[in-house]
């Protein structure tokens, strides 16, 4: 008998805790049609009472507009604790990509190149599709873990060049600053997170805009 891993992916609105005035989620929005927009979504990306067992493998897809004043590049993220190391020993493939281009291999609290090769213009939406693959030759020991994931998608001003960028072009790491711009109206990141938290109960969808002078990653 197959036994699977459970990845939980049930969406629900959760509230941003951002430095004071710094917060206008009215520049992003989130749609699972393209064509109904708010500032969340409110169902799973994926089912959360399905078991994953070794081969499996889901798309799910959503939209994100750009909202704000200017064009945007996008990134993805995948933020894990990774407890059972399905990630790390790669019995869980991630790949996400935008506006059907190219698919970008995604690394647990690395971000990712951009997804689309053209700015994101304002008022325009594309659709980010995530690809979740178990591998079919994962060993027992990970067909009973559980994963829970997040997914960090954020938009950044065209003009502030590459997201995520380092000055000296080092990747951030867990527990550095990144020296984002101070707010002039050029460089103003703006991000959602999605995913799984919990047993196979809780997810989080979250979309906001901030305008920071910087940001601390946890």
């Amino acid at each position: 008998m197959r036994r699977g891993c459970l990845l939980p992916a049930t969406v629900v609105a959760v509230t941003l805790l951002a430095p004071v005035g710094a917060h206008a989620a009215d520049e992003i929005g989130i749609s699972r049609d393209g064509t109904s927009w708010s500032s969340n979504l409110d169902e799973p990306l994926f089912d959360p009472g399905l078991r994953w067992v070794p081969g499996d493998t889901r798309t799910s897809s959503f939209f994100v507009r750009n909202q704000g004043p200017s064009g945007s590049a996008i990134t993805i993220e995948v933020r894990s604790l990774d407890s059972d190391e399905l990630l790390a020993d790669d019995d869980i493939h991630l790949r996400a990509r935008a506006a059907e281009g190219a698919w970008v291999d995604l690394r647990n609290e690395v971000t990712s190149t951009r997804l689309t090769e053209k700015t994101i213009e304002q008022g325009a939406a594309v659709r980010v599709d995530v690809n979740a693959t178990f591998d079919e030759a994962s060993t027992n020991q990970s067909q009973v873990g559980r994963l829970a994931i997040a997914f960090r998608v954020r938009l950044a001003d065209a003009a502030a060049g590459e997201p995520g960028d380092d000055p000296d072009g080092a990747s951030p790491s867990a527990g550095d600053t990144v020296g984002d711009l101070p707010d002039t109206g050029s460089a103003t990141p703006r991000w959602i997170v999605l995913g799984g938290l919990g047993l196979a109960l809780v997810g989080v969808l979250l979309a906001s805009r901030l305008r920071v002078d910087r940001e601390v990653w946890s």
